[in-house]
Order: C-alpha cells, then sequence, then structure tokens
C-alpha cells in the first residue's frame, strides 16, 4: 500500500508537515538524510521563534521530532532520497535501497552551503576551511579565525565563535550586515570581533592547513593570518531531486499552497525560500499538510 504523504526531509518544516498531515489521520513517513531537525538543530541561541524568549536549535527540534512522532508518522534516518518522480498521476520516491509509492509528496530538502568557488577553498576545507561553526569551532579556542558573509548565519556564528576563538574577523563585500537588530547590538558589544566590510575573499592560502585569507579591499590586495575560516556565504537549495518549475537560482516555485508545478507534489522551508525562518518554515510545513491532505479529499 503506498503511503498517503511522503515527507522529503526532517527539518523545521519538514517535520511540521508530518505531524499536521498525521494529525489528520493520513499514513506519513518522513525521508531524512542525516538526523532529523535540519540546520536548526546547530542553533546555539534561537530567540526569533513566538513562545519562546531563547531556545538552543537542538532542543526546539527535539520538540518538532517528538511532536510529529507522537502524532503517528514514521522518521527514516539516514534515507538519502535520489528522486522525486512524477508519472501518470503517480508519485514515487527512490531512495538508495528502495522506491516508494506516494499519494502526495511534500519536498522539504532545505538548502546546503554554497562555496565561494575561489583559490584553496576546496583543499582545505576541512583543514582550515568550514561551512559550519558549531561543527568545527571547537577545534580553534584560542585561536584566530574569520566568517565569511554578511547574512543573520553569518552574524549568528560569529558571535557563537567569539566565545570559544581568541579573535574573530567578520568579512564582508556588502557595506552592512543582514542581521536582526538585538544580534547586531551583541555584535557591537563583542570584544573579540572586528569588522571588516567592502573586502572580498580572494583565495585561501596554506599547504596541509590554512595559514591565511587573500582579500581585496577597496581595491588592494592584502593578507589575514587566520587558522580558521567559516564560510557564509548564501545556501543552495536541494531542488534537483524533483523535475518542477523553479526560479534562476533554484528554489522551487509554490502558489499560497505550497503546491508545486506538479499536482501532488508540495514543497516548503528552504527549499522554497531564501530567506527562510524558523517560523516561517513551520508554518509552510502545517500549509503543506493541510494542501496535500485537500488534494487527497480530506
Amino acid at each position: 500500500m503506498p503511503w498517503d504523504v511522503v515527507v522529503v526531509g526532517a527539518g523545521v518544516a519538514g517535520l511540521s508537515a508530518a505531524m499536521q498531515a498525521s494529525r489528520l489521520g493520513l499514513s506519513c513517513l518522513v525521508l531524512e538524510k542525516l538526523v532529523p531537525g535540519g540546520g536548526a538543530c546547530l542553533a546555539k541561541q534561537v530567540e526569533n521563534y513566538p513562545g519562546y524568549e531563547s531556545i538552543d536549535g537542538w532542543t526546539l527540534t527535539r520538540k518538532f521530532e517528538a511532536a510529529a512522532l507522537e502524532a503517528g508518522a514514521e522518521i527514516r534516518e539516514e534515507a538519502e532520497v535520489l528522486r522525486v518522480i512524477h508519472a501518470e498521476g503517480k508519485v514515487s520516491v527512490a531512495t538508495g535501497d528502495e522506491e516508494l509509492t506516494a499519494r502526495a509528496v511534500i519536498i522539504a530538502s532545505g538548502t546546503r552551503e554554497k562555496p565561494l568557488g575561489v583559490p584553496g577553498e576546496r583543499r582545505l576545507k576541512g583543514t582550515g576551511v568550514h561551512y559550519c561553526a558549531p561543527c568545527a569551532g571547537y577545534s580553534y579556542r584560542n585561536k584566530r579565525v574569520a566568517v565569511v558573509g554578511s547574512s543573520l548565519m553569518a552574524v549568528e556564528n560569529a558571535l557563537f565563535l567569539s566565545e570559544i576563538a581568541s579573535e574573530v574577523t567578520l568579512i564582508f563585500e556588502e557595506e552592512r550586515l543582514r542581521a536582526e537588530r538585538p544580534l547586531l547590538e551583541r555584535l557591537a558589544e563583542a570584544q573579540n570581533v572586528a569588522l571588516l566590510p567592502n573586502a572580498r575573499v580572494i583565495a585561501f592560502s596554506g599547504e596541509e592547513r590554512l595559514a591565511g585569507v587573500e582579500l581585496s579591499v577597496a581595491g588592494e590586495r592584502r593578507t589575514l593570518d587566520v587558522e580558521g575560516a567559516f564560510i557564509y556565504a548564501g545556501r543552495v537549495p536541494n531542488s534537483e531531486l524533483v523535475d518542477v518549475e523553479k526560479d534562476e537560482e533554484g528554489y522551487i516555485l509554490v502558489d499560497c499552497d505550497m503546491q508545486t508545478s506538479a499536482r501532488g507534489i508540495f514543497a516548503c522551508g528552504g527549499v522554497v525560500r531564501r530567506n527562510a525562518r524558523i517560523a516561517s518554515s513551520a508554518g509552510e510545513g502545517t500549509v503543506a499538510a493541510l494542501s496535500a491532505a485537500e488534494y487527497l479529499g480530506l
């Protein structure tokens, strides 16, 4: 028997969709490549989710997971979805081990890191160049590090690293950072964080390990001596697995009901918008599940 709903991805959007679909009485399977929670589970402090003044990402996403399981959803970890196929009015989901049939599919596959694409980046990945401060940051206690990017994630992780590293330099090409006011105020108070605006990374130097970041600042070349660099230069949507309409950056196009261009396939969260937040992803996951239920005749 096919599942009523298969959810691809167990981040905030996927878990919210699974909880709502299951509460409506639909059989629901969630397939997750890694562990439930997505990128949100790595957040040290979440202050913009209604109902909590402050909560760490791991605790918050465990609540999402528990709610989905309690409602009756099944979650399979280490289940990477390779392809979602829509043909002859049927939807199937292919993993590395099996092909599942579903009456409806909700794509909540999120995003991945966007590399800078500069010399030395790929060669030094994991030996000084990183994309996840909570994953690798503790290796740089009392050392000098750089964070690259102007986004909310860049600011959050610069603050995270400021409690570990001796010095943090936040490098960004724009004149201003794009983050919420409370975070900017906290950043201004951090004694060991330096801002370097109007600066572009042109290369990473070092042989076996990172030795420095080569920069172009106001047209002049300079080297920043650091032992670690954490890149937050943007995100790339994980949308290659499904053939539906997308924008020029690869984000899946949906209507207000989270319906894609293929009937029976819905999408929500980071894979549909570049400015996704935990609250927006939770709401979109709920809408996607309600829309899937309506599509199935409930």
